[in-house]
């Protein structure tokens, strides 16, 4: 008996858990990798079986079908270097046909000095960084236990003069166990093509071949920017 009391226990401490997978410094849009709600961070982000609140639009879209009335979240946390990270979501429930959902999350910095090698001091320009993520989501419950919902967002990286788009999406599922009533979670977020950056910063004139005198020296020409995945993350729980 007293073996069966100290497994039991040893269970409860290891009923949330969350298995995260990212490429941090190779992926674009890293910003998507940052957790919001305090409830879930307070957690350490072990949040995809737990979800049942608006937030659930980040950790696990199927989360949002034990919404019972239209809900809003609002998130705001200042960071380091003038960064403000802000999000922002709503559900509503549509009983049988499920829940539907938005959201938007966007990371902006205070405007900087423009900076060269031969000016270092400033050119007398400003440029800003913004990032932007705005989500419509649809989740629904198969049966009385099993829960599936999905993001679809677009994304984009913006600064000075650059930026880049592209459209992603995000999967999840919820299934409650009959005897115990365990949620089990699990979601891939982030989905979706490569980002590249392009814009005005890649136009240069160009002179096919310099030695050459009178030829012309001002031929349109662009830089071919690399394009950087999304940090694909996959996350599973249970409580």
């Amino acid at each position: 008996m007293k073996l069966r009391r100290q497994s039991y226990l040893i269970f409860l401490m290891m009923t949330t858990f969350v298995v995260g997978q990212s490429n941090v410094g190779t992926t674009s849009a890293s910003f998507l990798d940052m957790g919001i709600g305090a409830r879930s961070l307070s957690m350490g982000g072990a949040f995809t079986a737990v979800a049942d609140d608006a937030t659930a639009l980040y950790w696990n879209p199927a989360g949002i079908t034990a919404v019972t009335k239209p809900t809003t979240h609002f998130y705001y946390a200042p960071w380091f270097a003038g960064i403000d990270f802000t999000h922002g979501a709503a559900v509503v429930p549509m009983g049988r046909m499920g829940a539907i959902g938005i959201s938007i999350t966007s990371v902006s910095m205070e405007e900087m000095k423009v900076r060269t090698v031969s000016v270092p001091e400033g050119t007398g320009e400003l440029f800003e960084v913004n990032n932007l993520a705005l989500s419509t989501t649809y989740a629904k419950k198969l049966t009385d236990r099993f829960s599936f919902g999905v993001n679809l967002k677009f994304i984009q990286e913006k600064i000075w003069h650059m930026n880049a788009n592209t459209i992603a999406a995000d999967i999840g599922c919820l299934f409650i166990t009959k005897n115990r009533g365990i949620r089990i979670g699990m979601s891939i977020s982030n989905f979706g093509s490569k980002m590249k950056m392009e814009g005005f910063d890649t136009e240069r004139d160009f002179d096919i071949d310099e030695n050459i005198y009178g030829n012309n020296d001002r031929i349109d020409a662009h830089l071919d920017t690399q394009g950087w995945p999304l940090p694909l993350i996959f996350r599973a729980g249970n409580q």
